[in-house]
């Protein structure tokens, strides 16, 4: 199963968030409405940056901004307060595309309204403007009743949809079907109300209602495939998975380059698990020369991946990169690495790594720069550099270097995580290692064993698992014994609660350690919680008794005896003659309390 189409519903950020951002737009576009607007020109050609300001002087514009090339007019934007900007598409330094690319991806500015200027016409330029996020395309030359006519277009559609979402965030959902209604009843020949009707119902599960929006999109224009594609998605939702795909099949039988309609018909054989049959119909795409599509091309290079075609992943998603690299950087970049390591080219993979670590932080998407690091670890082990990845470990162990903290993962995960690494890139002792501590840490956790157990056969060593169970005990014994030793060592410089926890993990390894529950029991005595001391050292001495082990139950006597205790203190060293009553040093500890 691959990442899905962009078509993912807007009600699933945050509502309070969605509501504020609709807010803002809808000021911004009621700006533009009432002319009180600066706009931005951008183009390289002086006679047409002044013909398109004239345009806008006459369609009622009077705060009007000029760039040569799209960097100067990306600074601008950035520097100005703008809410409109018509953009040349061909133009040195910065085309329109990937200043548009920009804008989208920018907080402030991706309710920007942007309108593409070109005299380009049917071409694959005009194909792949057609997907792409702009408002609309303006053909030169442009005049102010195009303008104005086009303005008004943009305006009435895009208020219409921002205030109908806000009212379906906000619940009001009736209200939000009145604001497309009353579009259609204004314009009754217009499709856009239907297509944003029939979103709107089927976010809601009013499927038949939804429906027959999309079939009056239809009525309108029998042409306007985009709602055949709607109608697919809204039968898969229903089960109808086959009736789906036939509706996305019939769209291209109409016109080969409806290209969002390969992108249905590959995510749906996807999710199914039928890559092979997804790639085939992704690459007539490409053969419709649909390649200029940065999430075409991810989709793609997943599918190559999931596919083992190691090189053409590569390809397409360094196409994808190229066209929109703010578009899932983290994502793409995670799998571009993977391509390359799958192609034995770990030096090309780190940059890519480097990338994936840098747009994880500034998404704040916690798994992938995970997911990230131990890449970049597991590829410093591929290329022999065992420190290095020592460093990434050490990095990722340490909590300054999570938000809050605390890292995404526990103890156990982690070991367990770390042996995969190293067992895949040819360390086996260190692997057995991991394995065998993750299984310790985590004593009786059947989904932990079976999570190792799974690790080694995909990597096909299921003999690994198997040592990894007979050496845990000493693993888990080593542990115990670290704890135990920091436990005294914090004792010993004053931090009792460092030291209580100490021995509480060590404990949690193995409650059944009567030495480290002695070391305990003395400190609670010491912390004045004298009844829960007692308790614990009784459970200590009852472990020694259990376990023979007499030195234990000779100390925790001598305690008892320091304590005010000594009936207690006799009666243990009795139980223990009892048992072996030829012991000399418990007589020695008897005569001594007597």
């Amino acid at each position: 199963m691959i990442r899905g189409h962009d078509m993912f519903s807007p009600l699933d950020q945050p509502i309070p968030e969605l509501v504020a951002e609709l807010e803002a737009e809808i000021a911004r576009l009621e700006r533009v409405a009432r002319r009180q607007s600066t706009v931005l020109v951008v183009d390289d050609m002086q006679t047409m940056r002044l013909l398109l300001a004239q345009a806008l002087k006459s369609a009622g514009f009077n705060d009007i901004l000029r760039a040569s090339d799209g960097e100067s007019g990306w600074k601008m934007l950035q520097e100005q307060d703008c809410d409109l900007a018509l953009v040349d598409w061909n133009m040195p330094r910065l085309d329109g595309l990937a200043l548009l690319d920009r804008v989208r991806y920018d907080a402030r500015l991706k309710d920007l309204v942007f309108i593409l200027v070109t005299a380009e016409h049917l071409d694959l330029k005009v194909m792949q403007a057609a997907e792409e996020s702009q408002d609309a395309y303006l053909t030169k030359p442009v005049s102010a009743d195009k303008l104005i006519r086009r303005l008004e277009v943009i305006l009435e559609r895009r208020l219409t949809l921002a205030r109908a979402l806000k009212l379906e965030a906000l619940g009001q959902v009736d209200r939000a079907i009145e604001e497309f209604m009353a579009a259609a009843a204004n314009r009754p020949r217009l499709r856009w109300p239907f297509f944003g009707l029939g979103g709107l119902l089927h976010r809601q599960g009013r499927m038949q209602e939804a429906e027959r929006c999309y079939r009056r999109v239809l009525e309108l224009d029998p042409e306007a495939l985009g709602a055949l594609v709607e109608l697919g998605r809204l039968k898969e939702d229903q089960g109808l998975v086959e009736e789906g795909r036939q509706l996305y099949q019939e769209a291209l039988a109409q016109n080969p380059r409806l290209f969002r309609a390969y992108d249905a018909l590959a995510l749906s054989l996807s999710n199914q698990g039928r890559d092979q049959e997804a790639l085939k119909v992704l690459e007539e795409a490409m053969a419709e020369q649909g390649g200029e599509n940065a999430l075409r091309q991810e989709i793609l290079g997943r599918l190559r991946y999931n596919q083992s075609q190691y090189a053409g992943a590569e390809a397409a998603l360094a196409k994808s990169l190229a066209l929109k690299p703010r578009h899932h950087p983290s994502d793409k970049n995670l799998l571009l690495a993977r391509s390359r390591l799958a192609q034995g080219r770990i030096a090309e993979a780190l940059p890519a790594i480097q990338e994936a670590i840098k747009a994880s932080q500034a998404e704040d998407n916690l798994q992938n720069r995970l997911d990230a690091m131990l890449l970049l670890g597991a590829a410093h082990l591929r290329a022999g550099q065992t420190e290095q990845a020592q460093k990434v470990w050490e990095d990722l162990e340490d909590p300054r270097f999570w938000p809050g903290g605390v890292p995404p993962f526990s103890a156990a995960a982690w070991q367990r995580e770390l042996g995969g690494i190293y067992l895949a890139t040819g360390h086996e002792q260190a692997a057995l290692e991991r394995f065998s501590q993750s299984l310790a840490l985590a004593p009786g956790d059947q989904a932990n064993q079976e999570a190792v157990a799974q690790l080694c056969q995909d990597l096909g060593r299921p003999e690994v698992m198997e040592r990894a169970l007979a050496q845990q005990n000493v693993t888990r014994r080593g542990q115990v014994e670290m704890h135990s030793r920091r436990g005294l060592e914090l004792v010993a410089v004053g931090c009792y609660a460092e030291a209580e926890a100490e021995y509480q993990m060590g404990l949690a390894l193995d409650p059944d350690s009567g030495r480290l529950r002695f070391n305990l029991g003395k400190l609670q005595y010491r912390l004045g919680r004298h009844e829960e001391a007692l308790r614990t050292l009784v459970l200590a001495a009852r472990q020694g008794l259990q376990q023979g082990d007499w030195d234990l139950v000779g100390e925790t006597a001598r305690l008892f005896a320091s304590l005010g205790r000594s009936g207690e203190a006799r009666a243990l060293i009795n139980q223990c003659l009892a048992i072996d009553p030829g012991n000399r040093q418990l007589s020695a500890v008897l005569d001594a309390l007597l």
